[in-house]
């Protein structure tokens, strides 16, 4: 502390937004935390009170949509998750982004209605003027058939010693844009994620193993008489 200025400094763990079970998020703990000292400390009501008070009443720690009342899971896609994971601000405005991953279960703009509807309520409410700005994608699903995709199956599960069963990711790809497209992953269940995070890396051993499975998955493929 210097004068009256008081900086805060809030450390959490990587993790990828479509695995925040994994990580510490440090922006959603750090407004949560400013928000508690509301009546305790003597804050200046501002747009970042009113940030902090936003994001706790209306996604705090959660990061399934419980507290917005807006979870769902699909049986086979798992649940709906919502990571606060930015936070900025400029001459006109606090921002803060909400990542969220979507299972099949509800149309987008279902889901987006229902957000609408909420935090619209919580801005009557509370007083507090909110700008939504709410872009949600159609969740990918992919029928499981057809010889070149049971062909990738057999390439991953035999090389990576797993179960002979399809998977599910929150990833986003550009693989979302193909008519069949699937996801063909080289990351394992039981290995922590490290792509999109700070000092990402890959280990020599993942490497040859990546390489050893797209090396026989285009052998494979490229020897079927129909896909």
């Amino acid at each position: 502390m210097v004068g009256k200025d008081v900086q805060l400094t809030v450390t959490g763990v990587s993790a990828h937004s479509s695995e925040p079970e994994s990580g510490v998020n440090p922006v959603a703990r750090m407004l949560d935390f400013i928000n508690s000292l509301d009546g305790k400390v003597a804050l200046k009501h501002n747009a970042f009170t009113d940030g902090a008070r936003y994001a706790a009443d209306n996604w705090g720690l959660d990061y399934l949509g419980n507290k917005l009342g807006i979870g769902f899971a699909d049986a086979f896609m798992g649940p709906l998750t919502t990571s606060p994971t930015f936070v900025g601000v400029d001459d006109k405005a606090f921002k803060l982004a909400v990542n969220l991953r979507v299972p099949k279960g509800k149309t987008p703009d279902v889901l987006k209605a229902e957000i609408t509807d909420k935090l619209a309520a919580w801005s009557k409410k509370t007083q507090v003027a909110v700008k939504l700005d709410t872009s949600i994608a159609a969740p990918m699903y992919r029928n499981p058939e057809g010889e070149w995709v049971k062909a990738l199956l057999a390439v991953a599960s035999e090389n990576l010693g797993m179960e002979h069963k399809f998977g599910t990711s929150a990833g986003a790809t550009s693989v979302h844009e193909l008519p069949n497209g699937v996801q063909f992953g080289l990351a394992r269940p039981e290995v922590k994620y490290t792509g999109h995070t700070d000092n990402e890396f890959k280990t020599v051993d993942q490497f040859l193993l990546d390489l050893q499975i797209v090396t026989e998955m285009v052998g494979r493929i490229g020897q079927l008489p129909k896909l």
